[in-house]
């Protein structure tokens, strides 16, 4: 049968639930194949969208021809195919969305077409050249982490391994050595790190043992430096590819292993669609590819520990820091009862002070870690009681004191401080809260000849600044670092032997499950900072409830004793890692409407789920925690449930129905967030 008037089925990157049929013209019906990017019309106007199957001629009238067809050939492979389809699938979005954002840059060019002289260098992707290859002589639970990873490698089948090791105990050596192995057989190596800005020590490492056979890809490349990569990796030419989120999706040729460092954490998670999380994909993506996947942290999340005790990966422990190093002393300064003796909230405690002073008289380091930035987490007149507060957020604006502005950290609208309050014209000011910049002020004051590094969104807005702050205290040319979750992990620094932790508890009380899990894992990251070199570490943490689960576990780094309280509570109330999360989201800019296509969206879920024969619990509808953000409403469903086809097939029809005849074809719209890891 001739090919001329075949149909090609075309995903676009739209929020809508299927794929549309076109004609293949003549002149195209060589070059259109699934994987293919195209150009079609679209309603009134033209959209790049995917081949995503092809077939014979279709009786059905009225079917627009393709447009154009983008030259080089199929910018996805079967493989990578199957891989968004099941993103697509499982996360219920749209093939075309989940396939635009696997794709880097937009428009790939043409193969073989040289590229321009190469863009400033991307200040994380460090050079191959001068970096020394270090000696690696592993520990005997190095070795034998090592030889099962090996075994599994040479089997060439899926394998699924949990790294659980403490801070400073060789996790990188154990994913050096199993990369070299797998290069050493012609094959190739993913490594998934949660922000390439925060993971340059583990960047350098492999760029050293690799050369130029590795490369970094993230988002904060240019697009042509993206797609330069990308097809670089797709020729072959690249055998180990280090990235951020979005790098799951490279095209590596002949993938046998996969690593997914400090896995716990929740930048792995794509907070605007396609709402996937990074680790889950790789971990499948490894499963179609028969590959090894490594995941590594030392907090594992609950999630990836309660599959480990179930099977499903193999689990392999680090109990001890390299070289027989200990883990740093950690002591606790309560801060209700120094807070007796003032009347000013403690800013740093005397306990810490002390240990300061004693630090910097020695020649060591200090990292001292608060996640809050700016100076005031607030200002208030003292006249009135009048709150400056963000008018498209439900949140108070954050006094930044270098130019005396006040900035919203959700939609960053900015003010500039007045001098008189604009409710009763008062002239006095409260500055309440204590962001990094007014500790800073106290650093230079109680420290005046200590070199401090500020380290946080505001000092690392220039492109390239954060490397070079990082590499300074590197270098031993500052004394303090002071920072907000930027300085708490991926970072060994071995003249640091003092971590100081202001304000321990600042995630604890945000109205999310996670709240307790995610302030055990900071803390026991940032206290690995400390004592990573000859001389021992102590962390001092300042708090003022040191008897909560999270820290007091945190302050014996106890993982076990957490996981198996946090785990008993989360079951009890079936919450992951015992079910399975659907979070129903809708927005709008007017409350009462959100409100009321709110009741109406969990009528409409309750009878899918009942039509659909699936068993879950709907909670809600509420406000979300941060109501209005970005000057939209926010309210939200949570499902929960066994994750299963029946109950993907109720939420499905749910999306098709607020599309085609329900709120999502008005002013309110309804999105679903698919295991989400954050709930505010």
């Amino acid at each position: 049968m001739s090919r001329a008037g075949r149909i090609a089925e075309v995903a676009v990157p739209l929020p809508v639930p299927h794929t549309f049929t076109y004609l293949i013209p003549d002149e195209y019906r060589d070059a259109v194949g699934r994987g293919v990017q195209v150009r079609v019309p679209f309603g009134r106007r033209e959209i790049e969208g995917f081949v995503v199957d092809v077939g014979a001629a279709s009786e059905r009238k009225g079917l627009k021809p393709i447009l154009k067809v983008a030259p080089g050939g199929a910018v996805f492979d079967e493989k990578m195919l199957r891989l968004t389809h099941w993103i697509s699938e499982y996360y219920l979005v749209p093939w075309g969305e989940v396939l635009r954002t696997a794709l880097p840059g937009g428009v790939r060019h043409r193969p073989g077409r040289k590229l321009a002289a190469r863009a400033a260098r991307d200040p994380w992707d460090v050079p191959a050249s001068g970096l020394p290859r270090e000696a690696f002589h592993p520990t005997a639970e190095q070795t034998q982490a090592i030889g099962e990873i090996l075994g599994a490698l040479g089997k060439r089948e899926y394998a699924g391994f949990l790294l659980f090791g403490v801070t400073g105990s060789g996790k990188t050596e154990v994913y050096l050595s199993a990369a070299e192995r797998v290069l050493s057989e012609g094959g190739s190596a993913l490594v998934l790190v949660p922000e390439i800005s925060l993971a340059t020590q583990i960047v350098g490492r492999f760029r050293a043992w690799f050369g130029d056979r590795a490369a970094v890809l993230h988002s904060g490349l240019t697009a042509r430096q993206r797609r330069e990569t990308w097809d670089r990796a797709h020729a072959g030419e690249l055998r180990v590819i280090l990235g951020a989120r979005s790098a799951v999706f490279v095209p590596l040729t002949d993938l046998r292993l996969l690593i997914v460092d400090e896995e716990h954490e929740g930048a792995y998670k794509q907070e605007e669609v396609p709402r996937y999380h990074a680790r889950d994909v790789a971990v499948i993506r490894a499963t179609m590819e028969r590959a090894t996947v490594v995941l590594g942290s030392a907090t594992p999340s609950l999630e990836s520990m309660e599959n480990a005790r179930r099977g499903k990966y193999r689990l392999l422990q680090l109990s001890e820091r390299i070289e027989g190093r200990m883990l740093a002393k950690v002591t606790v300064a309560d801060l209700r009862e120094e807070g007796k003796e003032s009347r000013a909230p403690v800013l740093i405690s005397d306990l810490l002070r002390r240990r300061m002073r004693e630090t910097l008289d020695a020649g060591g380091q200090t990292i001292l870690f608060l996640n809050r930035r700016g100076h005031s987490t607030f200002v208030q007149c003292r006249d009135c009681g009048h709150v400056y507060k963000c008018p498209q957020c439900d949140v108070t604006l954050t006094f930044h004191l270098e130019r005396r502005f006040l900035r919203c950290h959700y939609c960053n609208h900015v003010e500039r401080q007045v001098e008189t309050c604009p409710s009763c014209r008062g002239r006095r000011f409260f500055y309440r809260g204590a962001g990094t910049q007014k500790i800073e002020e106290a650093l230079r004051e109680q420290f005046p000849e200590a070199r401090v590094v500020r380290l946080d969104a505001d000092t690392t807005r220039r492109r390239g600044s954060q490397a070079d702050l990082i590499g300074a205290f590197a270098r031993g040319e500052a004394d303090i670092l002071l920072g907000t979750q930027m300085v708490a992990k991926g970072f060994d620094f071995p003249r640091v032997t003092l971590v100081g932790v202001l304000f321990a508890e600042a995630q604890l009380n945000l109205p999310d499950f996670r709240a307790g899990e995610r302030t055990f894992q900071l803390l026991t990251q940032v206290a690995g900072r400390a004592g990573r070199g000859p001389s021992p570490g102590e962390v001092i943490v300042q708090t003022y409830i040191p008897g909560s689960l999270a820290l007091a576990a945190a302050l014996e780094q106890d993982y076990e004793r957490f996981f198996a309280e946090e785990s008993a509570e989360r079951r009890e109330l079936s919450y992951p890692p015992f079910s399975r999360l659907v979070n129903v989201l809708l927005d709008g800019a007017s409350e009462s409407q959100v409100a009321a296509v709110a009741q109406v969206v969990r009528d409409r879920l309750d009878a899918e789920l009942k039509k659909a024969g699936a068993r879950g619990l709907i909670l809600g509808p509420a406000p979300m925690p941060l109501t209005r953000l970005k000057g939209r409403y926010r309210w939200h469903l949570t499902l929960k449930g066994d994750g299963g086809t029946k109950m993907r097939s109720a939420l499905k029809s749910l999306l098709e129905w607020a599309e085609s005849e329900g709120p999502s074809r008005r002013s309110v719209r309804v999105g679903l967030d698919v295991d989400p890891v954050t709930m505010l």
